[in-house]
């Protein structure tokens, strides 16, 4: 991505970056995929959704990022409503604010954080609003990966998505979610 005047510029506006003479990096970005991942053996069923995000028209990698996500999560059956912050009025903000007012402005009733949450987040302003808060400490799951002769941790969900395909993989997704639906809206710890 283009990083010039990155403290200036939003999610939604940070453009792609084409470095050098390298005007085609969508068919080299897609060739680097089909290099690690075309042995895998889930490989035929994730890259089309792969590359068709990748040659959504745009210069803006936010746009791709979703288009990535959205295909993802169909292919989980996992759908979601998406609301990107720049479509609604949530009234600013910074950090802890900006989380709370995002979460005000969609009617939510519940904050997940992760851990460094617990370093900036205002929590008596979320209590005061009745937002529940609750920090999920992340236990990466364990999946067997293809030439791989120790597990390696923190891949893209990419990786899980060739490794063991969608329904597999969306059974270890959701392994352990079951505290996201039972607590009582006061700030939690989820390990």
């Amino acid at each position: 991505v283009n990083t010039k005047n990155h403290e200036e510029n939003t999610i939604r506006t940070t453009k792609i970056q084409i470095v050098g003479n390298t005007k085609n990096w969508k068919k080299e970005y897609l060739r680097t995929i089909t290099y690690c991942y075309s042995k895998y053996p889930f490989f035929h069923d994730v890259f089309p959704l792969v590359e068709e995000s990748i040659n959504t028209e745009t210069e803006y990698f936010a746009d791709i990022n979703i288009a990535m996500i959205k295909r993802f999560c169909d292919a989980l059956d996992i759908h979601p409503e998406y609301i990107r912050s720049s479509e609604i009025d949530y009234g600013g903000g910074f950090k802890s604010d900006l989380n709370l007012n995002i979460t005000k402005a969609v009617g939510g009733d519940v904050y997940i954080s992760g851990p460094s949450g617990r370093d900036y987040l205002d929590l008596q302003s979320f209590k005061d609003a009745g937002i529940g808060v609750v920090f999920n400490d992340y236990d990466h799951p364990v999946y067997p990966q293809r030439r791989s002769k120790e597990f390696i941790s923190h891949l893209s969900a990419l990786d899980l998505f060739m490794n063991v395909g969608f329904a597999e993989a969306k059974k270890i997704i959701m392994e352990g979610n079951e505290h996201f639906y039972n607590f009582d809206k006061s700030v939690s710890d989820i390990r």
